[in-house]
């Protein structure tokens, strides 16, 4: 009652050197393949031998088909295996082993099938809640810009600043591919953090020396300067995050303290590198109103940037002892469809939501206050601007930090680009629904101050957006890359997308988006200039009021 025993060398093999002794029992065999199904098989129960168990992947079950009757070979071979064994099945002897034989090869061919449908199923998941959002979205997105007023305005500046902020990432992303699959990080001790430094210099020259060209048109010149801006703190974000990382190395024994301290190191360089270009290039142009103003805006928004998103690191590194990657910017800490190397408790998870709310709750208590004191002189304008830029970004860095590690590490582990759609799909939700409030609920006739809060406050929801589903982008650029492997570590298709994908936007955000939310700043203008002669809104009578509405 006990089968010959012989070496596998595949399915087919394996089928035809098992043979059977004169009493057969039943019992199941399990081939846990591609989909995980069970396969029933018929067995044999011979004397001092068990029952055949699982058996995990090619090789580990064709070693115990090996041992098995061809009805178990059957369940586990390929369709041509199965046919070449159709013959053997009347040479058993044994009553019903024909059909026995059938049944088995058809379930086994089922559960390959049904295996396939699993697998998909998976995947299916991520492209059901993409389609949903996207039926949701879009009307919800096309009537809020439709709307005449100030939720218009908001929508629109929204878009704007997504788009600014999506491209930027995109194509910094793929730089950062472009270095890894070169290896050029690598090259030498250091070469990250250096080449990172060069980038952001090499960046904010050719910023200048472009906008100078464009001086003359306020469209190309304002458009560059926003994208620009978020290109260079992407940049500087990358440059600083991994320089904070070897401070905390470098003073271990006090790492904590020297990853703060680095935060003011950052911002003194950054104020130096800016002033150092205002007396070597911008005094010269000081006739180029809008030069000079989106220049600025560039410099102020690459600064609170940069260090909001120190700040947060830092924050992150007290609550978890160890300096943390810059894994919501990068996407380092795992690899594609595995979880983090590091994944927060339940405790550190609740600590950055309730960072996120009282900073949010603290901004917004604060701000009538900056307000005031933005009316002083033009430093102290500036101050103003750049406290209000750190402080909207840290709320944002917290809730995509905490939204990281609620969506991603705990509440669909496993299952990455999955919990990143429900993610980024949930923070677009709540932006409309922040913006939608702000236009309704805000002030009527808003001062400059105020206006520029909400211009801060809609950058950094759209960076909230705009950075959660870049993240999905990135991650399925990993996946196509994976599939259509094309050689050098997926740089190609993230290359081909990094331009399909501006192509495809640019149209409509240079055509339509970006001349409306320009005609909104105008108006703006015109009003502060006759409001004040000084460029202060103090207010309106009842007639400028009613003009202005």
């Amino acid at each position: 009652g006990v089968g010959a025993q012989g070496s596998a060398n595949g399915h087919a093999e394996a089928a035809a050197i098992a043979s059977h002794g004169p009493e057969a029992g039943q019992g199941h065999g399990e081939a846990a393949g591609h989909g995980q199904v069970a396969v029933k098989a018929g067995a044999h129960d011979a004397p001092g031998r068990d029952e055949h168990g699982p058996a995990t992947g090619h090789a580990e079950a064709g070693a115990r088909i090996a041992h098995a009757p061809p009805d178990h070979a059957a369940a586990a071979a390929g369709p041509d295996a199965q046919k070449r064994m159709g013959g053997q099945a009347a040479a058993h002897g044994a009553p019903g082993h024909g059909s026995e034989h059938v049944e088995a090869a058809g379930q086994g061919d089922h559960g390959k099938a049904k295996g396939g449908h699993a697998a998909a199923s998976e995947e299916a998941h991520s492209v059901a809640i993409g389609l949903l959002a996207s039926v949701i979205l879009f009307p919800i997105v096309v009537s809020m810009a439709l709307t005449p007023g100030r939720v218009q305005e908001l929508t629109l500046k929204m878009i704007d600043t997504f788009t600014s902020i999506f491209l930027a990432v995109l194509w910094f992303n793929t730089f950062t591919q472009f270095m890894v699959t070169f290896e050029i990080a690598e090259a030498f001790p250091c070469a990250r953090e250096l080449i990172s430094f060069i980038q952001v210099v090499a960046l904010y020259a050719i910023a200048n020396f472009i906008a100078y060209l464009w001086k003359d048109d306020t469209m190309r010149v304002t458009t560059f300067c926003s994208c620009g801006a978020h290109m260079i703190a992407f940049a500087g974000i990358a440059a600083s995050g991994h320089a904070q990382g070897q401070t905390s190395l470098f003073f271990e024994s006090a790492s904590i303290f020297s990853v703060f301290a680095f935060v003011g190191i950052v911002g003194a360089f950054l104020a130096f590198m800016f002033f150092i270009n205002h007396i070597l290039w911008k005094k010269n142009f000081k006739e180029h109103h809008v030069l000079n103003e989106a220049l600025e805006e560039l410099e102020l928004d690459v600064v609170g940037l940069v260090i909001s998103f120190l700040v947060t690191q830092a924050v992150r590194a007290a609550i978890t002892g160890s300096y943390p990657t810059v894994s919501h910017f990068l996407q380092a800490d795992g690899t594609l469809g595995h979880a983090p190397v590091l994944k927060h408790q339940a405790w550190q998870r609740l600590f950055m939501l309730v960072w996120a709310v009282v900073l949010c709750v603290g901004t917004s208590i604060a701000m009538p206050k900056l307000n005031e004191i933005a009316h002083g002189s033009p430093t102290m304008h500036k101050a103003v601007h750049i406290s209000k830029v750190v402080l909207i970004m840290l709320i944002a860095w917290g809730f995509l930090l905490w939204g990281q590690w609620e969506f991603y590490e705990h509440l669909f582990e496993g299952d990455l680009l999955f919990g990143q759609m429900v993610f980024a799909c949930c923070s677009t939700f709540v932006c409309l629904g922040v913006l939608y409030v702000m236009g309704n609920l805000g002030e009527r006739h808003p001062t400059r101050e105020s206006r520029q809060t909400f211009s801060i406050t809609t950058t950094g929801i759209s960076l909230v957006a705009a950075w959660s589903w870049e993240h999905c982008f990135n991650c399925a650029f990993d996946i196509i890359g994976q599939k259509y492997q094309v050689g050098y570590k997926g740089l190609v298709p993230k290359l081909v997308l990094s331009i399909v994908i501006p192509i495809c936007l640019l149209p409509t955000y240079l055509n339509h988006v970006r001349p409306r939310v320009l005609e909104h700043e105008e108006e703006h203008a015109k009003i502060d200039a006759q409001g004040h002669g000084h460029g202060e809104e103090h207010g309106h009578g009842e007639h400028g009021h009613a003009e202005h509405a």
